[in-house]
C-alpha cells in the first residue's frame, strides 16, 4: 500500500486502505507514513482514523485511495443511445452488467466515452 503516491506537495494528506490495512502519508520537510490494522468496514476505518489523527498534520487536503477488494473498478461499453434511455437500461436491470459482482453494495457512476454520446 503506498499511500505517498496520493500525496503531490506540502499541504496534502494521503490515505489509503484495503481490508486489512490503514494507511496515511504526507511530506513536510521529509516523507511520513503511519499505519494499522483495519478491515475496510465503515465502524474500522472511522476507528483508524480517530487513531492515526493525532499524528497528521492539520489543515491539509486529503486525498483518498480505495483499494481492492473494498472498492473495485470496471468500465463497460454499451451502444450509442441517448442517455435518458441509458439511465432508464441501468437502473431497471444494472446487475445484469456486472455477473460476479452482486453480493456487495454498489455505487455506479455512468459518463460517456466520447463528448457527443
Amino acid at each position: 500500500m503506498a499511500p505517498s503516491g496520493l500525496v503531490n506537495g506540502e499541504g496534502t494528506l494521503g490515505v489509503a486502505f484495503d481490508d486489512a490495512q490503514i494507511a496515511i502519508a504526507w511530506r513536510d520537510a521529509r516523507w511520513h507514513a503511519v499505519s494499522m490494522a483495519c478491515d475496510g468496514s465503515p465502524a474500522a476505518v472511522a476507528a483508524a482514523i480517530v487513531a492515526l489523527a493525532p499524528d497528521a498534520p492539520t489543515g491539509s487536503v486529503v486525498r483518498v485511495a480505495l483499494l481492492r477488494p473494498v472498492a473495485q473498478m470496471r468500465t463497460l461499453r454499451f451502444p450509442r443511445m441517448a442517455r435518458a434511455t441509458l439511465e432508464t437500461l441501468l437502473a431497471r436491470d444494472w446487475s445484469r452488467h456486472i455477473v460476479g459482482q452482486r453480493a456487495v453494495a454498489h455505487v455506479a457512476a455512468v459518463h460517456p466515452l466520447d463528448g457527443d454520446q
